[in-house]
């Protein structure tokens, strides 16, 4: 999840949970996404060298802008404040990945944590077309890295974004009864 240090929830009626609203736990949780999110990048780098990939090197710059521009995101107030700044970050990091994702097949596994970063971001039905766009993308990257499409290479984007549907949606829920 995207937390953004410095907004209440009334200034961001799309994204109710900030750092002063959330429980250590929540809060735990978050940090856990940014650390996935970085140990996904470093993975496609090292895989790309282990693998002694021509473009090992080409790789590894793609994910250093990916790392930089999604480390970006908790650091510019406007992503947190505003929708037109949360779907301008949430694009640049999306062509970045989607760079990323045409030179390793393992960038394929960085949809799940963006799957979590555009649905607590963005309002429901933007959340979920971002959700479905990501997936789509996904499921063609690896199919051409693969040789060919096969269900194996829609299942597992597919079945990452509905976890992450249903557990984004079910905290929101609960969040709200609370």
């Amino acid at each position: 999840m995207y937390l953004s240090m410095d907004v209440q929830p009334a200034a961001r009626p799309y994204a109710r949970l900030t750092v002063n609203t959330l429980t250590p736990t929540v809060r735990l949780l978050a940090w856990c996404l940014h650390l996935l999110v970085a140990g996904l990048l470093a993975l496609a780098v090292v895989r790309a060298f282990a693998d002694s990939a021509p473009d090992a090197g080409l790789v590894a710059a793609v994910a250093a802008m990916a790392a930089v521009t999604y480390g970006l995101g908790p650091l510019l107030p406007a992503v947190g404040r505003s929708y037109a700044g949360a779907v301008l970050w949430l694009s640049a990091v999306g062509a970045v990945w989607l760079v990323l994702l045409t030179l390793s097949p393992e960038a394929v596994w960085l949809a799940f944590p963006l799957y979590f970063v555009q649905l607590h971001l963005l309002p429901r039905r933007s959340g979920l077309v971002a959700v479905l766009l990501t997936t789509a993308a996904a499921v063609v990257g690896f199919s051409i890295h693969q040789g060919a499409f096969s269900p194996a290479t829609a299942i597992g984007p597919s079945l990452g974004a509905a976890v992450a549907v249903a557990v984004v949606w079910s905290y929101q829920a609960l969040y709200r009864e609370s």
